[in-house]
């Protein structure tokens, strides 16, 4: 032997068993004068002929005894187990009489449309002396447009996070499915529900497809609502209301399309179940059905890959949702996502950590059920690696973790802010000029272009029509009579005026509403300690509106309460702009006329806008390595920590319930932490975990550190190992 103290003998050394104990640590310390840890949670190894080694390559005997096995990983999937609970719990939302509720309302409105039409005669008009029917044709179709885009989108966005779900669960009849991949579960998109339209389609989720297509057909209903009806006073005093039959059917495609998309989803729900025994809305509801899982080692890659989308590296990897069998014993029943493997550890170890004191190398294989189709090390070269590689160098991203905003990106705040500042100076300037008190016009440029055409005299029976079925025609060959032409001028400053609002209010402000509250509990771990209930069980991102607000506001939560405040009155802003003005042909010119009171409002709502906008600039507490779309993003940040080890968030037995997850971790009074702490492999990595471990003095440790830039470049350039074995 090169030295004395590498000589064999039956009782290791102190300064080695301690070396070794660092190896399997959980809660590491990072304190200057402890380094000890707790053997108490500490997993043994299997002897698989591991080795230690002197740097010249003298094989030495191990010291330590690994003959006590790893936890069995073998999961042996299972139907339905006598006396378990059933895996079908799903969102309130896409509930079988909700989704009536949803179902029946969308029919009455196309009833509705459908009628209007029918009845309008021929000329596509009606005459009344009902003096409020300008305020009914202004704003009630807009309404109803409204709330049946926003129960539209509700029901996609439920159906969005719990298709992962549906396709790794199994089927009705209790048959056990084989697995699904990870493009069509863990890691597909669906926060926001919108992400990537094109990658269910091309895994094969096609309702999914389905209903991403009808949620962007379903954002123009409110838009093509506020531009179906119109009314003109006349000198008579009655009120000529016209029906624009072009928006009208259009308005019928929409509605069979949103109908249609609805009775699919509500019949794969009716002929499946979920796989779940509760709908999982907080952090940690997620996590704990991975708790008893042999596939944490998956998100390893998403973790050194952050640029990369999850369905693209989990694209092969393969996963099921229900009951299990570990190991042996039948009488182990565990339940989570999972895979059906061997559980063995392959010779062939594709991670390794080293562990250097005095000379000592040796090798302990850390993941378990390697694939044998794994590409060679050779085909990785430095922070480069082909996906579940089998490399033996300690590797993670260089990239600086606070890097990505989740939900919504922050160019699209520059984008959307350029619009609201320019209608802040569009009311400015209508202010100055009193468009409120006075009408104001254009060149009917129809009319000018074609004279001959018969055309309302101004004065006398100012009109506002569109002929049935001729809308095709006349705008195709540009011969359309000036009272005939008015659906051009609604598409273009209604319509479209309407539909922007829309999709900035509804569509921006609601992603930068769900971005906030789903960040939220990263910003509570940063720079401090938070416990687990303002943090992994924080019900915000699908919590119900209004009482989202009010728990934010008991939590000092500010800007989750007001964004949350915020989004319960943004639909109203695309109703107001509905109703913004008349426009009236009168044949040379068509006239404006603004309604003040929606005006005003209109005003107040880009006034709070343009002062909101700043503050959903995200600060550096709410930016993730990763942008956070799917299940397996989340899993990417805590995947390797002693959180995920933590018996509270077993939910195997009988009967468990949401209530008793929720009150075991709050027991528990665990303080949780976001930054750089060392995982169960050894490694160093960024996430969340405990931020405390007991050592072996019963003392508490620090456990988890802050990743400031300066931080970050350090940890990088040294070997994860290297400072613990200093103070070892």
């Amino acid at each position: 032997m090169a030295t004395d103290e590498m000589e064999m003998s039956p009782t290791p050394s102190r300064a080695t068993s301690q070396t070794l104990d660092s190896l399997f640590h959980l809660r590491p310390t990072y304190s200057n004068d402890s380094t000890e840890h707790d053997r108490r949670a500490l997993p043994q190894v299997p002897n698989q002929g591991i080795t230690i080694s002197t740097e010249n390559g003298d094989a030495l005997a191990s010291t330590e005894d690994f003959s006590e096995a790893l936890p069995e990983d073998r999961l042996t999937p299972i139907a339905l187990p006598e006396g378990y609970d059933e895996l079908n719990a799903r969102p309130l939302v896409l509930e079988n009489w909700v989704l009536g509720i949803i179902l029946s309302f969308n029919f009455l409105s196309l009833a509705a449309v459908v009628t209007t039409i029918c009845r309008a005669g021929k000329d596509g008009q009606y005459r009344t002396t009902y003096g409020d029917i300008r305020y009914i044709v202004r704003y009630v179709p807009s309404i109803v447009g409204t709330v049946s885009q926003l129960s539209s989108r509700a029901v996609f966005f439920a159906y969005a996070r719990i298709d992962p779900y549906l396709s790794m669960a199994d089927s009705k009849d209790g048959r056990v499915r084989r697995h699904t991949t990870g493009d069509r579960s863990v890691g597909t998109p669906y926060l926001p529900s919108g992400a990537y339209p094109e990658h269910p389609f091309r895994v094969g989720r096609y309702l999914r497809f389905g209903a991403i297509m009808s949620q962007f057909v379903a954002s123009f209903l409110t838009a093509f609502k506020s531009g179906f009806l119109s009314s003109t006073a006349l000198l008579n005093g009655e009120y000529v209301v016209t029906v624009h039959p072009t928006l009208g059917l259009t308005l019928i495609g929409i509605y069979v399309v949103n109908m249609a998309v609805m009775l699919w989803i509500l019949w794969a729900l009716s002929s499946s179940i979920t796989g779940l025994k509760w709908d999982p809305v907080t952090i940690a509801d997620q996590l704990a059905l991975f708790h008893a899982t042999n596939v944490l080692d998956d998100f390893e890659e998403l973790e050194h890959q952050p640029e990369k989308l999850a369905f693209k590296i989990l694209q092969k990897r393969e996963y099921r949702i229900g009951y299990w069998i570990r190991g042996a014993d039948e009488a182990n029943i565990v339940y989570g996502i999972g895979r059906a493997t061997a559980g063995t550890v392959k010779q062939d170890e594709r991670n390794i950590t080293a562990v250097r004191e005095r000379g000592i190398r040796r090798r302990i294989p850390l993941h378990r059920g390697a694939r044998s189709d794994q590409v060679l090390e050779t085909s990785c070269s430095g922070t480069l690696h082909v996906a579940f590689c089998r490399c033996r160098q300690a590797y993670h991203s260089s990239k600086y973790p606070h890097a990505h905003n989740p939900v919504y990106a922050r160019w699209a705040i520059l984008f959307w802010g350029a619009f609201v500042y320019f209608a802040l100076g569009f009311y400015a300037y209508g202010f100055w000029k009193r468009v409120d008190d006075h009408d104001f016009s254009i060149k009917n440029r129809l009319y000018i272009h074609h004279p001959d055409n018969t055309a309302p005299q101004p004065g006398v029976d100012t009109n506002a029509t569109a002929v049935a079925g001729q809308f095709w025609i006349d705008v195709g060959s540009l011969r359309s009579g000036a009272a005939h032409d008015l659906i051009i001028y609604v598409l273009l400053f209604r319509a479209l005026p309407v539909y922007i609002a829309s999709f900035f209010a509804v569509g921006f402000m609601g992603n930068v509403d769900l971005g906030v509250r789903f960040s939220q509990p990263f910003a509570n771990m940063f720079k401090k300690e938070a416990s687990a209930e303002d943090t992994i069980l924080l019900n915000y991102v699908w919590g119900i509106p209004g009482a989202v607000t009010i728990e934010a506001l008991k939590r000092k939560h500010l800007k989750v309460a007001w964004f949350s405040f915020l989004n319960l009155f943004n639909a109203y802003f695309p109703i107001l702009v509905s109703g913004l003005f008349t426009i009236t042909n009168t044949g040379p010119r068509i006239v404006f006329h603004v309604d003040d009171v929606s005006f005003y409002l209109c005003f107040v709502f880009v006034v709070i806008y343009s002062v909101s906008l700043p503050f959903a600039w995200p600060r550096r507490k709410r930016l993730l390595p990763r942008y956070c779309y799917s299940i397996a993003d989340t899993l990417s940040l805590c995947y390797a920590s002693s959180l995920m080890q933590n018996t509270a968030l077993n939910i195997s037995a009988r009967n468990v319930t949401q209530r008793h997850l929720e009150s075991r971790l709050f027991l528990q009074e665990e303080k949780l932490g976001m930054g750089m702490f060392t995982g169960r492999d050894g490694n160093r990595h960024f996430g969340f975990d405990h931020c405390y471990r007991r050592n072996q003095r019963d003392e508490n440790v620090s456990h988890v550190r802050h990743a400031s830039r300066k931080l970050w470049r350090y940890e990088v350039g040294h070997d994860p190992l290297e400072e613990d074995l200093e103070h070892t």
